[in-house]
């Protein structure tokens, strides 16, 4: 079988023949399938973030930035943290801010 293009780099690879692994069908190399297979699970919601992260650490993603525009778009996805609001809930009427040169006091005062 002739050359044929990588799906998750793009570089030319020689294609897949009877007793090569089935990898080589769509991908240059095992690693690169295991990140195609993780990326296309978690763009379709077969798995979460949490769960394609944990899979993609396993992988070598050297170079990744240089992968398909597309492939590493997901990637940045999965590898971005998100930033987890947490709002606590009180009962505070009141607050004053007393601001003294660089001095910050906060008072509060309860009520229920």
């Amino acid at each position: 079988m002739g050359k044929i293009k990588c799906i998750v780099c793009e570089q030319l690879y020689n294609g897949c023949d009877k007793k090569d692994a089935a990898y080589k069908t769509i991908t240059c190399s095992d690693n690169h399938f295991q990140i195609h297979l993780i990326v296309k699970d978690y763009a379709n919601g077969n798995i979460d973030k949490e769960a394609a992260l944990e899979k993609l650490n396993k992988c070598d993603l050297t170079g990744y930035e240089s992968f398909k525009t597309s492939t590493v778009k997901v990637i940045n996805e999965i590898k971005k943290e998100e930033v987890k609001k947490t709002v606590k809930k009180t009962k505070v009427s009141k607050a004053v801010l007393d601001i003294e040169e660089s001095n910050i006091k906060i008072e509060t005062e309860n009520k229920e």
